[in-house]
C-alpha cells in the first residue's frame, strides 16, 4: 500500500473501472471518493454521545435509593444493558453513553426500594434525554425535589453605609427637645450612647448607625423609613407604627409593642418586649433572631428564615399567609389561611389548633410531643411531625413522609397515608383512611374502627403492635377494602369485614422497606447484605460496598465497536480504511454513588494493512493522577495536559506479521489486548462516559515518529502530537488541533474526508487492500453527502460488494 502517491491515484483510478459491476442486490448510485466532496459540518460520526438525567419523584421512600437500568430495548424480551446507577428524590442519575445513531429508542428500568420495577421504552433520538419517573409512570419534564431537612433562605439584603454623604441631618450627640421629621430628608445618627426624641413625622428616613441609642416618641406614620444599620444598637421607648412605613433591621433592636402596617425587615437581632402584630397589609421578613415576649399575631405575609422565638401565644388570623423555612419555636398556637414550613417548628406546650380550614404544609421538622394537635382544613405533610395527641376533627390529612402520635391519633374525618403513620399508644378511627402503595399504618392499640379503612394503589400495611377493643367488629361490614393486609395479634376482627382483596394476618405483617420517611417492617425479600443502599439483586458486587454497578458499552456482548483508520496523515491515502482496525469494549465499574471506580477494556487488533509501522493508543479525559493498577497497556505521560493515555503497542509490523487485507493470503491472528484500571472515587458515570473515548494510531517508522497522530474528527491530540503537520500535506485542521466551538481538527481540507471512522459493530468488513471505502459500500457517499441523515446503517444495510470486503475473524 504505502508506494508513491500517483500510482496510488492511478490504481484507484484503474480498480474503480476495472471493478464496476453491471448488478447489485438493492444497489443505489455509486459516489466515488475522488468526487466525495463532504461538507465541512459533518461529523463522519456513526454514534453520538446521549446524556441522560433520570429523576424520581416517587416520594413514599422518602430518599432511599431507586436503580436506575438503560437497556437498548426491552429488558424482558433481550435488550442489552448499557447503563445502571441509583436515584433519590434528592439526586438523579446522570450517565453518558455513546450509542448507534440508528438507535432512536431505549428502554429505561427503576426498581425501587420495595422491589417494585417501572419499566418504559423512550426516544433518544437526540443528544439529551431528561425524565424523572414516579411510582406508575414516566414524567417527561424533570423538576429536582426539595431536601426537606435543607432550610433554604430568601435572598437578603445588604446593610446599607453609615457613611454621612446622602445624610441630610448628621445627629451625635443627645437633644433636650424633640424634633420633627421632614419628608425628603435622611437623619443619620452616628453617636454613640445618646437619646433622640422624635415628636413628629411627615416622611422621611431615619438611619442609626451609632451604638447605645435611645429612640423616643416615634411615631410611623405615611412613608416613614427606619434603618438600623449592621453593628448599630438602639432601644425604641413608644415606638408607634400609625401608617405605610417601613422599619429594617441589620443591627441590634430592643422594643416594646410593635404592630407592622407596611413592610418589617429583620436580619439582625430584635427582641420585642411585648406584642408583635401585622396587619391585613403587613409584609414582615426575618432573616436574623425575633425574640417575642407577649404574643405573635400574624394577620398578613410574614417570613421567618432566620430565628423566631415566640414565647406568648402564636395567632394566624384573617387569612394570613406565613412561610417558616428557618427556626420556629412557639407555645400555643392557632393557624388559619396558609402555613408553609420547610425548616424546624418547635412548639414547647399548649395546643396546635388549626381554625376555619387552614392549608398547612409541612416539608420539614415540626416537634411537638407535648402538644395536642387539632386539625381541620388540609393538612399535607411531607416533612416529619411529632405530636403527643394528633385529632382531625374536618379536612384531611395527607401524609407524605413521617407523622408520630406519641399518645392519642383521633380520625373523625380523612387520613390519606401515602408513607407512615406510627402511634405510640392508641388509634380510634371512625373517618376513612386510605394507605396508598406500599404505606404503613402501625399503632400500639386500635380503641375503634367505626369508619373505613382502605389500600390503594400496590400494598400497604395497617399494622396493630398489641391488641383490638372488642368493639373493633361494631359497624357496617366490609369497612376493610382494597390492597391492604391487616396484621393484629389479637386476630379479633372479623372475616367478614374484608372484601375478597383485603388480608388479614395475626402476624407481624408484609415487609416494608425502610426509607429515610418510613421505618418500615419486617425482614427484607431483598437483602443488602454490603450496606451501601443498593440491593442485592440489583448490586453486581453485593459484598462489595466499594463496586455497585456494571456499565457496558454498545455491543458489548457481540463483541462491541471498531475504528479503522489511514495511516499517511497529513496526506490522505487510499480510502481502504484498513491500515489499522482495531474493535474494543468497555466495562466501567461503578459505586452506589454512581462514581467510577474500575474499568475493563478488552481491544482486539485486525488488520494492518500497509508497511508502515503504526503505533496504537487511546486517550482519556481524565486525569493520569486519577488511575492506578494499570494493566495490559503501557502508560504514556502526558507533561501538559495530564491526561490518561495509554498504549497498546508501538510497532504493528512487530503485531502482526501479515497484514489481513489482501485476499487469497494467509492471514495472522487477531492480537487482543485486555486492559484494566482503578479509578480514584470522584469521577462520575456521565463525566467519564461510556463510549469509544479517543484512539488514536501514529505512524512509528524511520522518517516519520510519535508526532505523526492520527485522530477521528475533532478529538484532541496528545502532548507528543506535532502540531506543525496541522495545515500541511491535505491536512484541513483549524484551531492548531485544540478542542471546542470554531475548532476542526483531522479533517482533509479539499474534501472534508476523515483519517479515521468508528463503526458500532465488531465485525466491520473493512474494504481489501486497495480499495475504497466507497467501492465496497455503495450507500457511504450517499450517507455523508446526507450529513449522516440518510443510510445510517450504511456498514450492513446490504449495499455492500462482498468481494471487495475482507471477513474478520
Amino acid at each position: 500500500m504505502k508506494i508513491a502517491l500517483p500510482l496510488i491515484f492511478l490504481f484507484l483510478s484503474m480498480t474503480l473501472v476495472s471493478c464496476k459491476k453491471d448488478t447489485l442486490p438493492n444497489e443505489v448510485p455509486q459516489v466515488d471518493i475522488n468526487s466525495l466532496n463532504a461538507s465541512p459540518e459533518f461529523s463522519w460520526a456513526t454514534s453520538r454521545d446521549i446524556t441522560f438525567n433520570i429523576g424520581v419523584s416517587d416520594t413514599q421512600y422518602g430518599n432511599k435509593a431507586h436503580v436506575i437500568s438503560i437497556y437498548t430495548a426491552d429488558p424482558k424480551t433481550g435488550g442489552a444493558l448499557l447503563s445502571r446507577g441509583s436515584a433519590t428524590i434528592t439526586s438523579s442519575y446522570s450517565t453518558k453513553i455513546s450509542l448507534p445513531t440508528t438507535l432512536t429508542e431505549v428502554w429505561i428500568e427503576k426498581y425501587a426500594p420495595n422491589g417494585t420495577e417501572l419499566s418504559r421504552k423512550i426516544l433518544a433520538n437526540g443528544n439529551h434525554v431528561d425524565i424523572s419517573m414516579g411510582d406508575k409512570d414516566i414524567i417527561t419534564t424533570t423538576s429536582s425535589a426539595p431536601n426537606r431537612n435543607t432550610i433554604m433562605a430568601l435572598p437578603q439584603e445588604n446593610s446599607p453605609s453609615c457613611g454621612t454623604g446622602d445624610c441630610s441631618v448628621v445627629i451625635t450627640q443627645s437633644s433636650q427637645n424633640s424634633f420633627d421629621m421632614v419628608s425628603g430628608n435622611t437623619y443619620c445618627v452616628t453617636g454613640n450612647n445618646i437619646t433622640v426624641k422624635v415628636q413628629n413625622t411627615n416622611g422621611g428616613t431615619m438611619r442609626i448607625c451609632g451604638t447605645g441609642v435611645v429612640v423616643e416618641g416615634l411615631k410611623m406614620a405615611s412613608n416613614v423609613t427606619v434603618i438600623v444599620s449592621s453593628g448599630a444598637s438602639v432601644r425604641f421607648n413608644n415606638l408607634n407604627w400609625e401608617g405605610p412605613s417601613t422599619f429594617k433591621n441589620f443591627g441590634t433592636v430592643t422594643t416594646g409593642n410593635v404592630k407592622v402596617l407596611n413592610n418589617f425587615l429583620n436580619q439582625g437581632t430584635m427582641r420585642v418586649e411585648g406584642d408583635f402584630v401585622t396587619e391585613s397589609n403587613g409584609d414582615g421578613t426575618n432573616y436574623g433572631t425575633l425574640t417575642v415576649t407577649g404574643n405573635f399575631n400574624s394577620g398578613a405575609r410574614f417570613t421567618n428564615s432566620g430565628t423566631l422565638n415566640a414565647e406568648g401565644n402564636f395567632n394566624s388570623n384573617n387569612n394570613p399567609y406565613f412561610v417558616n423555612t428557618g427556626i420556629l419555636k412557639t407555645k400555643q398556637i392557632t393557624l388559619a389561611g396558609t402555613f408553609n414550613n420547610s425548616g424546624n417548628w418547635t412548639v414547647a406546650s399548649g395546643e396546635v389548633m388549626f381554625n376555619n380550614g387552614p392549608a398547612v404544609n409541612n416539608t420539614g421538622t415540626i416537634s411537638a410531643s407535648n402538644s395536642k394537635m387539632t386539625a381541620s382544613g388540609t393538612f399535607t405533610n411531607s416533612g416529619s411531625v411529632t405530636v403527643q395527641n394528633y385529632v382531625q376533627n374536618s379536612g384531611t390529612l395527607i401524609n407524605n413522609c413521617k407523622f408520630i402520635t406519641l399518645n392519642l391519633f383521633d380520625n373523625n374525618a380523612n387520613i390519606i397515608n401515602n408513607s407512615y403513620i406510627q402511634v405510640n399508644s392508641q388509634s380510634n378511627l371512625k373517618g376513612s383512611t386510605i394507605l396508598r402503595n406500599g404505606a404503613l399504618f402501625k399503632t400500639n392499640v386500635i380503641l375503634s374502627l367505626d369508619g373505613t379503612l382502605k389500600g390503594e394503589g400496590s400494598t400497604s400495611l395497617f399494622r396493630v403492635v398489641s391488641t383490638s377493643y372488642d368493639n373493633i367488629n361494631n359497624g357496617n361490614a366490609p369497612k376493610i377494602t382494597g390492597s391492604i393486609e391487616y396484621a393484629d395479634p389479637s386476630g379479633k376482627i372479623q372475616a367478614r369485614h374484608f372484601d375478597a382483596t383485603a388480608k388479614s394476618t395475626t402476624g407481624e405483617g408484609m415487609f416494608i422497606q425502610a426509607t429515610d420517611c418510613n421505618e418500615g417492617n419486617g425482614k427484607p425479600i431483598d437483602p443488602d447484605t454490603d450496606n451501601d443502599g443498593i440491593p442485592n439483586s440489583k448490586d453486581a458486587f453485593p459484598e462489595d460496598p466499594d463496586r455497585a454497578f456494571i456499565n457496558q458499552s454498545y455491543n458489548y456482548a457481540n463483541g462491541g465497536s471498531t475504528v479503522a483508520f489511514e495511516d499517511n496523515f497529513p496526506l490522505k491515502g487510499d480510502y481502504d480504511m484498513n491500515d489499522i482496525v482495531i474493535s474494543y469494549r468497555y466495562q466501567i465499574i461503578s459505586n452506589a454513588a454512581n462514581q467510577v471506580v474500575h474499568v475493563d477494556a478488552n481491544y482486539t487488533l485486525h488488520a494492518t494493512g500497509g508497511s508502515y509501522k503504526n503505533g496504537a493508543g487511546i486517550q482519556f479525559d481524565i486525569a493520569r493522577s486519577s488511575v492506578s493498577n494499570v494493566t495490559g497497556a503501557e502508560i504514556e505521560e502526558q507533561p501538559v495536559s495530564k491526561d490518561l493515555v495509554l498504549i497498546l503497542f508501538r510497532d504493528s509490523r512487530e503485531q502482526q506479521a501479515r497484514w489481513n487485507t489482501i485476499p487469497n493470503e494467509s492471514t495472522s491472528d487477531p492480537v487482543k489486548y485486555n486492559v484494566s484500571f482503578d479509578v480514584k472515587p470522584g469521577i462520575t458515570v456521565e463525566a467519564f462516559g461510556i463510549g469509544n473515548y479517543n484512539p488514536f494510531i501514529w505512524n512509528a517508522t524511520v522518517g516519520f515518529g510519535r508526532g505523526y497522530e492520527t485522530h477521528l474528527k475533532n478529538r484532541k491530540p496528545t502532548d507528543f502530537a506535532d502540531t506543525k503537520l496541522f495545515r500541511t500535506g491535505d491536512d484541513g485542521t483549524v484551531g492548531g488541533g485544540k478542542v471546542g466551538s470554531g475548532y476542526v481538527s483531522y479533517i482533509s481540507k479539499d474534501q472534508n474526508l476523515p483519517w479515521a471512522i468508528e463503526l458500532p459493530v465488531s465485525n466491520f468488513k473493512y474494504p481489501i487492500e486497495k480499495t475504497t471505502v466507497t467501492s465496497a459500500y455503495l450507500s457511504f457517499g450517499k450517507w455523508a453527502l446526507s450529513l449522516g441523515k440518510t443510510n445510517m446503517d450504511w456498514y450492513t444495510d446490504g449495499n455492500v460488494d462482498n468481494s471487495k470486503v475482507f471477513s474478520v475473524k
